[in-house]
């Protein structure tokens, strides 16, 4: 509210000069009481919305499960949400992951046998009191490499192509990198089975090692998981699916 107004000796009236008691000039910023903080001038306006955050697209844009780093969840501290876990894909359990195993175990095991089939006799068995000696001749260590260059093919191409296995497709899980959800390259999936191989070599006990690492592993990973930087995930309807292009 104005001033009342100036009365000179002539008896004319003067308008009143600047805002009066309590009001705000036009043309001035606003300022709290007593004076701290910043000023807000009306006539400054936001930056407009870029459609980034920072400057980057957001999650990353690089993985398909929509985070850079999905976590598979584990916490993030001093991430996104404070030690929050990642918005990343449900790891598959260990049951269903058992049962994929075993369903590719019994599927390769009826294909074996077939395989067997123009070999009669592989092995021949020696007895020498107590003892029983097992005799490969050659046809015994041949069906003995092609069943392991079998099996290779078979995990490493149908992981390489679908990151899935039959077992896995029925199970609903699949193969994906750790680092960020992605597809598995071809040679990644040649080492990820070549160190199950080598495991099994010294009289099986790595490969025990090997199955039983996925009970206290906080990512349920197994020991040739690790080594190859894979984690297993859901393959239910409605997750990403990063071989759909391959």
């Amino acid at each position: 509210m104005a001033g009342p107004p100036k009365v000179h000796s002539d008896g004319m009236t003067q308008p009143p000069q600047g805002p009066g008691p309590g009001e705000q000039s036009e043309n001035q910023s606003w300022q709290p009481p007593g004076g701290a903080g910043p000023s807000f001038d009306k006539q400054q306006q936001p930056p407009p919305y870029q459609g980034t955050y920072g400057g980057q697209e957001p999650y990353g844009g690089q993985s398909p499960y929509g985070a850079q780093d999905p976590g598979w969840g584990m916490p993030a501290p001093g991430g996104p949400g404070h030690g929050q876990p990642h918005p990343g894909p449900a790891l598959a359990s260990r049951w269903r992951r058992l049962g994929a195993a075993i369903v590719d175990s019994l599927l390769l095991g009826v294909l074996y046998n077939i395989l067997l089939v123009p070999f009669p006799d592989p092995v021949r068995f020696e007895t020498a009191g107590s003892q029983v000696r097992y005799i490969w001749n050659g046809t015994g260590v041949l069906v003995n490499l092609l069943t392991i260059a079998f099996g290779f093919l078979y995990y490493w191409l149908m992981h390489a192509r679908f990151g899935q296995t039959l077992g896995k497709m029925l199970l609903k899980t699949r193969v994906v990198r750790e680092a960020d959800g992605g597809a598995i390259s071809s040679g990644t999936s040649a080492w990820r089975y070549g160190v199950q191989i080598l495991l099994s070599l010294p009289c099986g006990i790595g490969s025990l090692l090997d199955a039983l690492w996925i009970l206290w592993d906080p990512r349920k990973q197994t020991l040739h998981d690790k080594v190859a930087h894979t984690v297993v995930v859901d393959a239910v309807p409605g997750r990403p699916d990063p071989y759909r292009n391959r």
